[in-house]
């Protein structure tokens, strides 16, 4: 259900799903690994300014105990590059 209410949120629109930001950030810490990872990506689809706003928390995630999610985080910050 966790990881369902991510990824649904990641079917707005970036200025729809940014008021959601927060709390996709408090997913990067849930105790499941296909949360944190549906929380990764879906703050993958918000616009770059508001991606940047939480890039500290990705970052963390890059030093997760799961692969998958160093990965998605990694994959998501890269999309702050110019």
């Amino acid at each position: 259900m966790r990881k369902g209410a991510a990824q649904t949120l990641g079917k707005l629109a970036p200025p729809d799903l940014a008021p959601h930001a927060s709390a996709l950030v408090a997913k990067l810490e849930d105790s499941d690994y296909h949360v944190r990872v549906a929380a990764a990506q879906t703050l993958g689809a918000l616009a770059p300014p508001d991606l940047a706003q939480h890039a500290a928390a990705l970052v963390a995630k890059l030093e997760d105990s799961d692969g998958y999610v160093r990965k998605v985080a990694a994959q998501t910050l890269g999309k702050l590059a110019p």
